[in-house]
């Protein structure tokens, strides 16, 4: 659910209600991440650990559990464990009359157990000692036989409910207490799970509750019911370039102080702030004044840190600069490398040694410039894994943490020098790079991970998967089109004028080139990681592929009322929020 742990913890809590997680008193006690992993097996009998069920019949039995895998040696003793179940449309998930829970391999004598229309709970506590995962790696912690209620085309996500929505959630691995969800102390990594109704199999829906689309005054308008994120932020002249949905917390339930999904905008001079809740929005050091014509250039892109509290900003010449807790202690917010600093690398205009393609034109302002960057991120928001950097001509630009140049990598990932992009010759037009989900959301995200993949979109509409010929493993192999849908994505290789510029027209094509002119400005994932993405165009359309349409057949996505401001290209970002971020703010 992916909350922040703001909280203060006050006596033991309620023993018999679950496992109190102690305040952080040491750096070292609090390190994020790594190690064993929670997982829902939703097929205990089937060797293995199956996390999608995807022909399923409402109102049968899973025979599911909660495992951890890991290290042989690694221990497991007490848990409170609490799995949230989000069924499409919001109805309720499980029937708990025909619902139990057994013993796994942790047992004790004092615990309890819960079952709700959308949760399955089981605590275990005073375990002493804990009990080794085994030869094999795989730990059960408790068993679960739960009757699930959906119709067919729907689906059932399954996850662990935020240790910083209810402090009392947790489980102790290797002697220490560990929480679940972004933000909570000493987080251990979890797994989802999916259930889809109907028979085929086929890919997962996308369980989003609607999108923002920023608009480049730095409006917000929602579509279809996403999570309620209201602020004053509003520049009225046209200076917002990018948006990211992040987390805050405004609202008190009880003893505990719940995060509300927010949204953070960035301006062309390198100021970010959250919407709803400014007061939240991490300080920043950098700044680029109106008319201050900065080395780096101004801003174009920004990416949020896991745990909220941080944050990168991307600039037209390749400059990365760090704020909150992406910013190490000590350091300057501008991230270096072993050469120079990175701003010296873009902003190289097209003529001389970096021809335009034939035939278009040489003066119509097109430039090698960065247009956005992706953060491979690791346990600790100061030392990311490593950085791409992607220009308007598709050429990348890899790094590690510190923004050292990395020509090899390692193998397998996208961080890998060897791994093939696309790349326009002459051409001013790749757009926008992003992650799916899965990986954003997981702390643990490795460089080498071999599902890792990014995509990169182009101007035309152009959706590029990276890597492009690797197995079906990947997490961007469903972009290759193979066999999921007869109908693509618009791709239209025009200009298209903008009013708001004087004295030329982007559509007339002998004088702008037609990349220039292009409209698409905008891919997002399904906010809820199942296999679908959101794409936009300068005017506000926006198109679905994959498990975000609502038809296998159409362009549409599940959700109407889009804003189209035509002839105005004002679209500038989409940010997608999910049913489970909805049902945190209703409940």
């Amino acid at each position: 659910m992916f909350f922040r742990d703001r909280q203060t913890l006050r006596g033991l809590g309620a023993m018999l209600g679950g496992l109190v997680l102690s305040l952080c008193v040491s750096p070292a006690l609090c390190a994020a991440g790594g190690g064993p992993v929670v997982a829902i097996d939703l097929d205990r009998n089937t060797a293995g650990v199956q996390d999608q069920i995807l022909d399923f019949t409402g109102g049968s039995v899973v025979q599911g559990a909660v495992v951890v895998t890991g290290a042989e040696t690694d221990t497991v003793a007490d848990y409170t464990i609490e799995l949230a179940l989000a069924r499409t449309g919001g109805a309720a998930a499980v029937n708990c009359t025909n619902t139990s829970f057994s013993e796994g391999e942790v047992t004790s004598n004092l615990g309890t157990v819960l079952c709700g229309d959308n949760i399955l709970r089981k605590a275990r506590l005073f375990i002493s000692p804990g009990v080794a995962l085994g030869a094999d790696g795989v730990l059960v912690v408790f068993n679960f036989d739960a009757e699930l209620m959906c119709n067919d085309g729907e689906s059932i996500e399954i996850s662990f409910t935020s240790t910083t929505s209810n402090p009392q959630l947790g489980i102790s691995v290797n002697g220490t207490a560990r929480g679940f969800g972004a933000g909570s102390t000493n987080e251990i990594t979890t797994m989802t799970a999916t259930v889809r109704c109907g028979e085929g199999g086929g890919e997962v829906a996308c369980m989003d509750s609607g999108y923002y689309v920023l608009d480049a005054l730095g409006g917000r308008h929602h579509v279809g019911s996403p999570a309620t994120i209201l602020g004053s932020l509003y520049y009225g002249r046209a200076v917002a370039e990018d948006m990211e949905k992040t987390y805050s917390s405004p609202a008190v339930k009880g003893n505990v102080t719940v995060d509300q999904p927010d949204l953070a905008v960035l301006d062309t001079f390198g100021a970010v702030q959250f919407v709803a809740n400014p007061s939240d929005t991490p300080g920043q050091t950098f700044y680029w004044p109106e008319g201050s014509d900065p080395d780096c250039g101004y801003a174009v892109d920004v990416e949020v840190t896991s745990d909220f509290d941080g944050f990168w900003v991307l600039t037209e010449n390749g400059g990365i600069y760090r704020a909150g807790t992406a910013l190490p202690d000590g350091e300057s917010a501008a991230l270096g490398n072993d050469a120079a600093d990175l701003c010296n690398i873009l902003g190289i205009p097209f003529g001389g040694e970096v021809p335009r393609i034939g035939g278009f034109p040489t003066d119509d302002g097109a430039s090698i410039r960065a247009v956005g960057f992706v953060v491979v991120r690791s346990g600790d928001a100061a030392a990311p894994t490593g950085f791409v950097v992607l220009d308007s001509q598709g050429g990348h630009y890899i790094y590690d943490g510190s923004g050292n140049t990395l020509s090899d990598g390692t193998d397998g990932s996208i961080l890998n020098g060897a791994t093939a992009y696309p790349f326009f010759p002459g051409l001013d037009i790749a757009r926008d790079i992003e992650l799916p989900v899965a990986l954003l959301a997981s702390k643990a995200f490795v460089s080498n991970d071999p599902t890792a993949g990014l995509v990169i979109y182009d101007g035309w509409g152009g959706v590029h998967p990276v890597p492009v010929s690797q197995t079906a493993n990947s997490q961007v192999y469903f972009l290759n089109n193979d066999g999921l849908t007869t109908v693509g994505l618009p791709y239209v290789q025009s200009g298209f004028d903008d009013p708001s510029t004087t004295g030329v027209d982007e559509s007339d094509d002998q004088a702008v080139g037609i990349d220039v002119g292009s409209i698409f400005k905008d891919v997002e994932f399904c906010a809820s990681g199942s296999e679908g993405v959101y794409v936009m165009d300068g005017f506000g359309g926006v198109f679905a592929y994959g498990s975000t349409r609502s038809d296998a057949n159409s362009l549409a996505t599940m959700f109407t009322g889009t804003p189209y401001f035509f002839p105005n290209i004002y679209a500038k970002d989409l940010e997608a929020t999910t049913l489970i971020d909805q049902m945190v703010q209703e409940n």
